[in-house]
């Protein structure tokens, strides 16, 4: 009879210790997933929000409407930029 005994505090113990633990978990996991959820939604209000302030980047008709530079190789090959500070460096 003690040997029975045993073994059911035993039971006892290790059920009451997995339910605990998957119980903790569970919370846990469920927490991490509804912060996921809030971040997700977030994102979606925000590219809404961009999309209504901005127009659809992805619209075909505004892409083909866009000025697109040419590509063109002829003439100096430094950039305005550095050129113009070379030369005002050397002026001071």
């Amino acid at each position: 009879m003690y040997e029975y005994g045993k073994i059911a505090a035993l039971d006892i113990f290790a059920t009451a210790a997995a339910a605990t633990f998957l119980y903790i978990g569970g919370h846990f996991f469920a927490r991490k997933q509804e912060e996921k959820k809030e971040r997700r939604e977030e994102r979606k209000h925000e590219a809404k929000a961009h999309k209504l302030a901005h127009g659809d980047l992805r619209d075909t008709e505004q892409l083909v409407q866009a000025d697109a530079p040419a590509s063109n190789i002829t003439g100096s090959k430094q950039h305005e930029g550095v050129a113009r500070e070379a030369s005002l460096a050397q002026q001071l």
